[in-house]
């Protein structure tokens, strides 16, 4: 039997208390990260997710508390899923970013990079892996990001990856479409797999069954695409709070 998925190489879980204090320590650790990264290679490069836990941590990022210990000339942001719809969409997760970071940070607008929701689907995908092969100089091969956000569905799926999608099998291309209530535009498996760091921010009771099932099941990644997150060459950390972590630790 292969690792439970907390048990394998490169992955961590962390557990608080609520999900207040698990923002404010994403938040922390952020700022740690974003310096990390621009003393080492000159710039700090995350791939953004909707959901209402990465939400908390971009509020908390425009705070006056951390957003002045953030280089924002040096730091890009890309998302990771977008539903395909107009970038003003209540839906949008590119307007959901504006409204709680992007819009209250000095960030320029050069270093901003969404996903264009108005194109049909396949050309959406094509037209956004051409600007990250263009902007990471990587005319082949799987970008490497320093950081890549992620929430989790109730279902099991993350990003715009869902159960039986055949997202979930993607294995040569950077961005994918999916459909659920919309068509979406997602980054694949290897994609995310290729990043230095993988955070996957999960909150409130709600997600306790899924929590459990995909910590200690055997369920391949097609029934909880949440399983594909393994990152080859990098970290996976799963920020939980009490509420989220409630049924697997019980469980173990």
């Amino acid at each position: 039997m292969s690792a439970s998925l907390p048990e394998r190489r490169g992955h961590k879980v962390l557990i608080e208390p609520t999900a207040d204090r698990l923002a404010l320590v994403a938040a922390e650790n952020f700022v740690t990260t974003a310096d990390t990264c621009v003393a080492d290679h000159g710039r700090f490069t995350v791939a953004l997710s909707g959901g209402s836990t990465p939400k908390a941590l971009f509020r908390l990022l425009a705070t006056g508390e951390f957003q002045s210990r953030i280089d924002w000339t040096k730091t890009h942001l890309f998302w990771s899923d977008e539903r395909c719809v107009a970038p003003g969409s209540v839906d949008s997760n590119f307007r959901m970013a504006c409204e709680t970071l992007i819009d209250n940070v000095k960030l320029p607008q050069g270093n901003v990079h969404p996903l264009n929701g108005l194109l049909p689907p396949a050309e959406g995908a094509r037209q956004y892996e051409a600007h990250l092969r263009e902007f990471f100089a990587m005319p082949t091969g799987f970008p490497r990001f320093d950081l890549i956000l992620l929430g989790m569905g109730d279902d099991g799926h993350t990003a715009s990856l869902f159960p039986g999608q055949p997202g979930v099998h993607e294995t040569t291309t950077l961005v994918t479409t999916g459909e659920k209530g919309y068509a979406r535009l997602s980054f694949t498996p290897p994609m995310i797999n290729a990043a230095a760091r993988v955070w996957l921010l999960v909150a409130g009771a709600g997600k306790a069954e899924m929590i459990r099932t995909v910590f200690t099941g055997d369920d391949p990644p097609e029934t909880y695409p949440v399983k594909c997150v393994d990152p080859t060459d990098g970290e996976a950390t799963w920020y939980l709070d009490e509420a989220a972590a409630a049924l697997w630790r019980k469980a173990g």
